[in-house]
């Protein structure tokens, strides 16, 4: 449902040569594969961040471990995760490989974890 933080996540996503191929939908499916780009927040603290700074390549701070994600409760292949250059600091970006062997033509769910926090239930992505 759109706004409640449930249902399909509004994520970019790359084919497998890097070429854009638009927003995620169910009338624009990603495949496995191709790299989803997520726009989070809630990792917990960012040593040193400055609060309303835009990120930028010159102060991007350090994050705490590692994300981990999941797709259909299969893990899927953090290429990138760090705050999101050219955004307000305290957003994150997650770049992930959506699996081969996924379960496709359906909304399959979409979970992270970071720092000790998960996502919420809810959120999915359309494979096809």
């Amino acid at each position: 449902m759109l706004g409640s933080g449930t249902g399909l996540a509004a994520m970019n996503q790359y084919d497998a040569s890097g070429n854009y191929q638009g927003i995620n939908s169910g009338s624009n499916p990603a495949s496995p594969g191709w790299v989803l780009v997520l726009y989070v927040t809630g990792e917990g603290s960012i040593p040193s961040a400055l609060d309303g700074a835009v990120t930028s390549a010159a102060n991007v701070k350090p994050l705490v471990g590692a994300p981990t994600v999941l797709i259909d409760d299969t893990p899927a292949t953090v290429q990138y995760y760090g705050e999101a250059i050219g955004i307000v600091s305290g957003v994150l970006q997650i770049n992930v490989l959506i699996p081969t062997g996924i379960r496709t033509s359906q909304a399959d769910s979409l979970s992270f974890t970071i720092g000790g926090n998960t996502s919420q239930s809810g959120v999915s992505v359309q494979i096809k």
